[in-house]
């Protein structure tokens, strides 16, 4: 039984879902491993590739694992929560809410940032895995 409305539900997973999508994971992977901070380097994206580029695959792979997990995390969430006849709807819903930290985000003072490093091909998959 479900405390909460599925109208909350669907703002609250909504929510947690854009969070997850501002949320960069390159930064504190570069911090961890005592690396430069990746916008310094390449393409200035904080992504797996710059990662990969000044520490080499360890980090890159942690950065691409988080940002995929980012990016599948809340849409699984949403998946599970199976709210009423709209549940494809809302998990769709936190699917494009997940990518609009990359359209306008909380993280603008950031430098810019590409889709593909940001969660949003997760989502993809994970929607038409469902």
């Amino acid at each position: 039984m479900s405390y909460l409305s599925d109208p909350v539900l669907t703002v609250l997973l909504c929510a947690l879902a854009y969070l997850a999508g501002s949320m960069l994971f390159a930064l504190p992977v570069c911090r961890a491993w005592h690396l430069p901070d990746p916008r310094a380097q390449g393409s200035g994206n904080p992504g797996a590739t710059n990662v990969y580029r000044t520490g080499g695959w360890p980090p890159a792979a942690l950065t691409l694992f988080l940002d995929a997990a980012k990016g599948w995390l809340p849409v699984w969430f949403a998946h599970q929560a199976d709210l009423t006849i709209l549940s494809q709807a809302i998990v769709a819903l936190c699917a494009v809410t997940v990518t609009l930290p990359d359209l306008v985000g909380i993280a603008r003072s950031l430098q810019s940032h590409a889709p593909a490093s940001r969660g949003g091909w997760p989502c993809a998959l994970t929607v038409q895995s469902l």
